[in-house]
């Protein structure tokens, strides 16, 4: 007789939850000076639909508690203040796994923030969608390495290929900036927005404070990339942090994604992201960072529309 699976687990299930992790699935990014490894959400669902089946396991959330909703001051463009909100949340979530012997269940909590100018519904809605999605890897993470606990190992033994020398993400080239747009944090990769001190003056700081304290002149931020480099990465488009949401139609959230899209479409993605958003936002063109995902979808939604309408 063959020995029985451990904990209920099919011998596949057990093999595949042995393995270790796949360094080319680990991203890498600075923050308050240490370069930190993680998994992303999107990888945790497909990982998990591959090894216990897309029945065979659920996430539910059991609770969202809002811990922040406050005013925020931003900067447009042209150096004008700007009200908006920033939100955050904290969500308990748990995942559970069919055995032979039942459901196997593990829990964590996760923290998401938001910041939205014109609506604050939408800022809710980014900071609870965050946060389930920290929840969920953390919860996942008690499964095995293949989920992202072998990062938690300083040495990442059981990172296959180690991400600890995997190359971080590529950041914008940094140039004096002092128009109001800047690149990422250089401490932590994080947006940079303008802060204002008790003298009226202001600084640039980062939005990950107080996990980052990166601060500087206005005139010595990071600028972000001017050039686009033309390249279309298909897989981007496709790639949906949030599988199974309610929001599935809205494959497009990031400015990456924009970018790629339009440019699939022949046009150069910084005038028609300019354009698009002097028609919706009545003349304003906000900063790339205040853009929420929703937004992006729309913006390259107006643009399809425009672009089918010139060539009738």
């Amino acid at each position: 007789m063959a020995e029985r699976p451990l904990q209920g687990l099919t011998e596949g299930q057990d093999a595949a939850l042995s393995e270790k992790l796949d360094g080319a699935v680990v991203s890498t990014r600075e923050q308050s000076g240490r370069k930190l490894s993680y998994v992303e959400g999107h990888y945790c669902i497909r990982k998990a639909n591959e090894v216990f089946g897309f029945a065979g396991w659920r996430r539910q959330t059991e609770e969202m508690r809002l811990v922040t909703e406050a005013e925020y001051i931003g900067t447009t463009r042209d150096g004008k203040e700007r009200k908006g909100w920033l939100v955050a949340y904290i969500a308990h979530v748990t995942a559970s796994v069919r055995t032979e012997d039942g459901w196997v269940t593990t829990d964590a909590w996760g923290y998401g923030e938001g910041i939205e100018y014109k609506n604050v519904g939408q800022a809710h809605e980014s900071a609870i969608k965050e946060a389930e999605t920290d929840a969920m890897k953390r919860a996942l993470i008690k499964f095995g390495d293949p989920f992202g606990l072998a990062l938690y190992d300083k040495q990442q033994r059981n990172v296959e290929g180690n991400a600890a020398k995997a190359a971080p993400r590529q950041q914008p080239a940094q140039q004096p900036a002092g128009d109001g747009e800047f690149g990422p944090c250089p401490k932590c990769g994080k947006e940079l927005r303008t802060r204002k001190r008790k003298d009226g003056g202001e600084f640039v700081g980062c939005s990950g404070y107080p996990d980052c304290d990166f601060t500087c002149n206005v005139d010595a931020a990071p600028a972000p990339a001017t050039e686009y480099d033309g390249e279309v990465d298909a897989g981007r488009l496709e790639d949906d942090p949030f599988p199974g949401d309610d929001d599935e139609q809205h494959v497009i959230k990031t400015g990456r994604q924009f970018a790629d899209a339009v440019v699939a479409l022949g046009l150069d993605a910084g005038e028609a992201y300019e354009q698009a958003c002097a028609e919706r936002f009545e003349g304003t063109i906000p900063d790339k960072t205040d853009i929420t995902p929703r937004q992006w979808q729309e913006l390259y939604d107006d643009i399809v529309r425009k672009q089918a309408g010139e060539e009738q």
